[in-house]
């Protein structure tokens, strides 16, 4: 996360933003856990297991959206 989304504030660190307040854990998670799926789908491409990739993909495209997990299911789906 670059910024609050409430806000807009660059965000530092922390679990809430520095200038309104919001509490920002659960994104964070979020964010984290995406990057894991993500990881994990790419590492299941590489080892040819094309349905447990997409699955793991998915996730972390239904987690914050990342294009890059959106080109690797397309990758997939070829």
């Amino acid at each position: 996360m670059q910024h609050c989304p409430n806000c807009r504030a660059r965000y530092r660190e922390g679990s809430t933003c520095r200038r309104c307040g919001m509490e920002l854990e659960l994104l964070l998670k979020s964010e984290q856990a995406s990057q894991y799926y993500l990881t994990a789908g790419i590492c299941a491409m590489a080892t040819n297991d094309r349905h447990v990739a997409m699955a793991h993909l998915k996730r972390a495209y239904q987690l914050t959206h990342d294009p890059l997990a959106s080109a690797l299911l397309g990758f997939c789906k070829q």
